[in-house]
């Protein structure tokens, strides 16, 4: 498994509540900045965050920018569910990672919201990813 596929599918996995991947390649001494709410998280803490907000999140696929054994830039869609209105928002998100000993030891993702369903005239759909 590449370190794109890995890391995808630890945070498809935890958002099912199985984190088993995610604390295998996360480093202990990984640290992050969620810009979202604007505060440093160690891998305990992005667990708590993405839990939130996991039922309401399909995750689409994703395509590797760049990967190597210190390194990767991968970018990913996703579609939002808001629990009041039943309409989907979507994100397009690029993540750079970087690697210390084999494992995860920071990352920075950029999201940036999108009008319109980004798998509207693709080869793939939202079902593919359920």
């Amino acid at each position: 498994m590449t370190k794109a596929e890995e890391f995808d599918r630890a945070w498809k996995l935890a958002f099912l509540q199985d984190t088993s991947l995610v604390d295998k390649i996360y480093h202990p001494d990984y640290r992050a900045i969620d810009h979202r709410w604007g505060i440093e998280v160690t891998i305990d803490s992005d667990k708590v965050i993405e839990f939130t907000v996991a039922k309401l999140i399909t995750w689409g696929p994703f395509e590797t920018f760049y990967e190597d054994d210190h390194f990767l830039c991968i970018h990913r869609y996703r579609r939002i569910l808001s629990e009041e209105d039943k309409e989907s928002d979507y994100n397009s998100i690029i993540s750079a990672v970087s690697y210390k000993e084999g494992k995860i030891i920071t990352q920075e993702s950029v999201r940036e919201n999108i009008e319109t369903d980004p798998s509207e005239g693709q080869d793939w759909s939202w079902e593919d990813y359920e």
